[in-house]
């Protein structure tokens, strides 16, 4: 928001203070927080800003309760208020936010077995893989590293060392969320998009959910996975593979 825009705004506010007979500051400084302040602590702001206003009217303008004249004019709740506000900007301030989007895809081969997300799945067909081919995992451990600019999965685990022949990709993704503790990051939420057209993907979901959530060290209420076909379109809809989308937010 511009200078003269912000001006405008304060000076509409100010006018509203003095027409609602409200206290000076209150309303001011509620506006701060949502100018300033970090969006998502906004409606808390508001709703205790709120609340202070209903008290300071109460209290001091209607004089519900005893209080000294030095006390009634001593403006404590907007002080109060303004001291919330620099707290919260200096929260914003040191805040650091990354996004991270993944992608992977596999073939499907009859005898092979099928990991996603964690989970075994029932299929008479798995994925074509160096690893155990965890198409999910793989896509989410790509976000994970694309979102500290850590190259790819390719390049941390390659398909081209013995290491990591059949290797469980769970431990994969935990080393990743090793890589993103050590730099002081945390995942606040994880989004996976799996398109296989069979088997149903479904009745794994949860299971897929927590795993992810134990495996990565956060709540399950944190990572989603949803699942799609292609109503038979391309080589997915043709069963000859899978595709996997994953995009994950981290904060500091």
């Amino acid at each position: 928001m511009g200078l003269l825009h912000r001006a405008l705004v304060f000076l509409i506010v100010a006018v509203a203070e003095t027409a609602l007979d409200v206290r000076a500051g209150h309303i001011s400084a509620l506006l701060l927080l949502f100018i300033e302040g970090s969006v998502y602590m906004a409606e808390f702001a508001s709703a205790l800003i709120f609340f202070l206003v209903v008290v300071d009217r109460l209290v001091f303008e209607d004089s519900v309760f005893v209080v000294s004249e030095k006390i009634k004019n001593s403006h404590i709740l907007t002080n109060v208020i303004i001291f919330l506000y620099i707290c919260l900007n200096e929260i914003r301030n040191n805040m650091d936010i990354r996004v991270g989007q993944g992608f992977d895809v596999h073939a499907l081969a009859e005898g092979l077995p099928m990991w996603l997300g964690g989970i075994r799945i029932d299929s008479a067909s798995g994925f074509v893989a160096h690893s155990d081919g965890d198409v999910a995992i793989h896509a989410l451990c790509d976000a994970l590293l694309g979102a500290l600019a850590l190259g790819d999965i390719g390049h941390l685990f390659p398909d081209s060392s013995d290491e990591f022949k059949g290797i469980d990709s769970k431990i994969l993704l935990r080393r990743v969320m090793d890589i993103v503790e050590k730099e002081g990051w945390r995942v606040s939420n994880a989004d996976i998009t799996i398109a296989l057209q069979a088997p149903k993907i479904a009745p794994y979901i949860v299971s897929m959910r927590e795993c992810l959530a134990s495996v990565m060290g956060t709540e399950v209420s944190r990572v989603s996975v949803k699942a799609t076909t292609t109503e038979r379109l391309g080589f997915v809809g043709r069963k000859e593979g899978c595709e996997v989308w994953a995009t994950v937010l981290l904060v500091k």
